[in-house]
């Protein structure tokens, strides 16, 4: 198994995410082939990841969930990938695909957004899952705000 990372949604990026989160679910939901999420690491960041590794976010100055790596071939290196519902083109870099249907939410963590990708740390793998894909995001009220 590989190590697990964590990544930040920029809060300029929030409404696309939520966009291509929802696509992605209703694609899922209608019996389309699997659906993946998927992540730019840049030209240093695959190496470490494989099968069984998770994927963190961070959004609004809170860890909100994670994904899981489901094979080490959903880890790689291209020369360009194009978001489905954006258009967007990325350039060369390490890629993760993570299923749609892997994603847990957890009780929100306050944890300080920031660029490109870290080294999550292995007690997160304990943290309380408070829902799935299929549920909605829960608020931050959670931690006591």
């Amino acid at each position: 198994m590989g190590r697990d990372i964590v990544v930040t949604t920029p809060k300029s990026q929030m409404a696309t995410a939520a966009l291509e989160a929802e696509q992605a679910q209703n694609l899922q939901l209608n019996g389309d082939e699997r659906q993946y999420y998927f992540r730019n690491l840049g030209m240093h960041g695959g190496a470490n990841l494989g099968k069984g590794s998770r994927v963190y976010y961070v959004e609004d100055g809170y860890l909100r969930g994670f994904g899981t790596v489901e094979s080490d071939e959903d880890v790689l290196y291209r020369d360009w990938n194009e978001c489905d519902t954006t258009g967007r083109q990325f350039g060369k870099g390490w890629y993760v695909y993570i299923p749609v249907d892997s994603w847990q939410w957890v009780v929100p963590v306050p944890y300080r957004g920031f660029q490109g990708w870290r080294y999550a740390p292995t007690e997160w793998r304990d943290l309380e899952v408070v829902g799935n894909w299929q549920d909605p995001k829960p608020m931050s009220e959670m931690v006591g705000e």
